[in-house]
C-alpha cells in the first residue's frame, strides 16, 4: 500500500479498468488482497476531497447567514425581533 491517502478528483477510471481485466484465480492470496485494495483506493480517490469541499460549502452558508441576520437586525429591527 504506497499510495495511501489522495488528492486528486476522479483519475480512477483507466487504472480500474486496467485491475478489472487482472484474473484473479491465478494469483496468490496476497495479491489478491493488493488489487483489491488499489481497486478500493482508486474508487475512494476524490473523496477526501469532496468532504473538504463540503465542510467548506457548510462554513460558508454559516458566514452568509450570519451577514444577512446583522443586516436584517440593523435594517429592520421591529421585524427582526
Amino acid at each position: 500500500g504506497a499510495a495511501v491517502g489522495g488528492g486528486e478528483v476522479g483519475g480512477g477510471a483507466a487504472g480500474e479498468r486496467e485491475l478489472d481485466e487482472v484474473d484473479m484465480s491465478d494469483l496468490s492470496p496476497e495479491e489478491q488482497w493488493r488489487v483489491e485494495h488499489a481497486r478500493m483506493h482508486a474508487k475512494h480517490r476524490g473523496h477526501e476531497a469532496m468532504h473538504a469541499e463540503m465542510v467548506l460549502i457548510l462554513i460558508a452558508t454559516l458566514v452568509v447567514a450570519q451577514l444577512l441576520l446583522v443586516q436584517w437586525k440593523q435594517r429592520h429591527p421591529r421585524s427582526y425581533n
